[in-house]
Parts: structure tokens; sequence; C-alpha cells
């Protein structure tokens, strides 16, 4: 459901993080030729969606991203 999202997959290589429910052979099957690079990280339980919805209600998120995500988010007056 991304715009454009062919022009995103030729520019770049996408980094995915692995969700609970999600197999990663159904990821590859849905992107051209597949080329992803899995992470390893802890899971955290926080959508992207919450994420947006907790900054627009003017609810920190500062322990919930990255440190210079939230900076970034900040700085730039994102999701307000």
């Amino acid at each position: 459901t991304w715009h454009r999202s062919g022009d995103v997959l030729d520019r770049v290589r996408l980094a995915v993080l692995p969700r609970p429910g999600v197999r990663r052979d159904e990821v590859a099957a849905a992107l051209p030729g597949g080329d992803v690079v899995w992470l390893d990280a802890p899971a955290v339980d926080v959508s992207g969606t919450a994420i947006r919805a907790r900054v627009a209600a003017g609810l920190s998120v500062r322990f919930l991203v990255a440190e210079s995500v939230w900076r970034y988010i900040a700085e730039h007056g994102l999701y307000r």
C-alpha cells in the first residue's frame, strides 16, 4: 500500500524487523526480488500508528523510539 513502492524498492535494500505471526518467506514473496536484510533486535510491542497517535495527542514517545528518531520528530514537528 506504499505510494510508489516500486520506486522505493528500486533504490534501496529494505531492512525488515521480524514481527510475530509473519513468516520471512511471506515477506520475501511479497517483494519484487525479495531482497531484504533481516534485522536482529528485541521486539517492541508498539506500532508506527500508535507512535503517531501519541505524538498527535501531545504524549511523549521518547522511550518508544531511538533517541535520534525522537529528536527528529520533535525538531521537525512531525505528526502534530
